[in-house]
């Protein structure tokens, strides 16, 4: 995918070359959601790193945790970005999700403006079960588990890189103990503030509103519930509301914007259950 991006993109400008620590061959998906963005690659293939063992380039890109320090010839300039490897997005989702995540991985892998507006939606952790609850719904809060759950969550945030300049959450308890342990553990700079547009029963259209007074740059963090978060992302990348999008209790989604936020106007770039940013924290 990195490959056939930046030979798009700079034509030739660059010699673009791709390899993988563990190659097993172009995935169909992958042809797929390149294909839908106008790209296509005959002829290419998978080709392993240690094919360039030694040789010398003058720009090294690694997206894979376990690829820097691999090629031990002569580099110009360095980087590395964390990306969550395609295989085990795979291998964690089925049915309508997989081609869902090639298109996170070549949204992520797609090169962004800089300074694209980054919007984070993060369910409320494991809260006490309206049966048992005698008080108002608001006032539900988080149990014991459900508070060590969603910490264990956030850390994941940390490993994903993120970094927020604005905290929200729907005004219950839930969620503003949620928010609160989501800004202690990515040392979020400043107090979350309550936004009735994440309220359960608000119209998708109403935090579109919320996110246009923010600089475009922004990097918003929502703390809400289902179903309105996983309605309010599909209005933001198809244009209308998805059922088959559904957040996990702990669980959070990133979606970008380009421009302005706007129905449809966003990309997509990762989508995680509680117990993969558990075990993306873990690695962390």
């Amino acid at each position: 995918m990195a490959e056939s991006w930046l030979r798009h993109l700079a034509g030739d400008r660059f010699e673009a070359i791709s390899a993988g620590t563990d190659p097993q061959g172009i995935h169909p998906l992958t042809v797929e959601s390149m294909s839908e963005r106008g790209i296509e690659f005959p002829g290419q293939r998978s080709k392993s790193v240690e094919n360039f063992s030694g040789q010398s380039f003058d720009f090294v890109i690694t997206v894979c945790d376990k690829a820097p320090g691999l090629l031990n010839g002569e580099t110009t300039s360095e980087a590395h970005y964390s990306l969550l490897p395609l295989p085990l997005i795979e291998q964690s989702q089925s049915g309508w999700q997989r081609p869902l995540a090639f298109q996170v991985g070549s949204a992520r892998i797609q090169p962004f403006p800089e300074d694209p507006m980054d919007c984070i939606f993060f369910r409320h952790g494991i809260a006490a079960a309206w049966e048992d609850w005698a008080g108002h719904d608001s006032q539900r809060p988080l149990t014991p588990e459900g508070v060590e759950k969603t910490r264990q969550a956030a850390r994941g945030l940390i490993k994903l890189e993120v970094q927020p300049t604005h905290l929200l959450y729907s005004p219950f308890v839930r969620t503003q103990e949620t928010a609160d342990i989501v800004k202690k553990i990515v040392k979020f700079d400043g107090d979350p503030d309550s936004c009735p547009a994440l309220l359960s029963d608000a119209p998708p259209e109403r935090l579109f509103q919320v996110l246009a007074e923010f600089p475009h740059n922004s990097f918003v963090l929502c703390v809400g519930h289902e179903p309105h978060l996983g309605l309010t992302a599909g209005v933001m990348v198809f244009g209308k509301p998805s059922p088959g999008l559904s957040l996990k209790k702990a669980g959070a989604c990133c979606i970008r914007f380009e421009s302005p936020p706007q129905p449809g106007r966003g990309i997509l770039v990762w989508w995680m259950t509680p117990s993969q940013l558990r075990g993306y924290g873990k690695s962390s």
